[in-house]
């Protein structure tokens, strides 16, 4: 178990593109493109991505669409070696105080009936 003073939180930039393809395509079993990070990172003004890292190792992230006053979840993932430890939760709760910074009043996540841990999450 990692040491949780040594997990960083920040903002993600599109220098982490390689670190967040990554870990989608650990996590999901229809992951995004890299193309598709890198207009998220690099040029889409309304998304908002966060993550944790263990030293330089990218170990969770998230990131929302900044809609009106809506913050819409467009992805969530945690490392499989960092899973059931509470990160997930607690970049949740990162992500809500990001939204609520930004004006938000309110945020959506959609998730597929099959996915116990993003259902837990609710």
């Amino acid at each position: 178990m990692p040491e949780p003073e040594k997990i960083k939180l920040r903002r993600l930039h599109i220098g982490d593109v390689d670190a967040v393809f990554s870990l989608d395509r650990l996590s999901f079993t229809r992951p995004w493109s890299r193309d598709s990070y890198l207009e998220e990172l690099g040029n889409n003004e309304l998304a908002r991505y966060i993550g944790f890292f263990d030293g330089e190792r990218l170990i969770a992230f998230a990131g929302y669409w900044m809609i009106v006053d809506e913050g819409h979840i467009v992805n969530v993932a945690v490392h499989p070696d960092y899973r059931r430890l509470g990160w997930g939760e607690l970049l949740m709760r990162r992500l809500i105080t990001l939204c609520l910074a930004d004006g938000g009043c309110r945020m959506t996540l959609e998730v597929r009936r099959h996915n116990t841990a993003g259902c837990r999450l609710y």
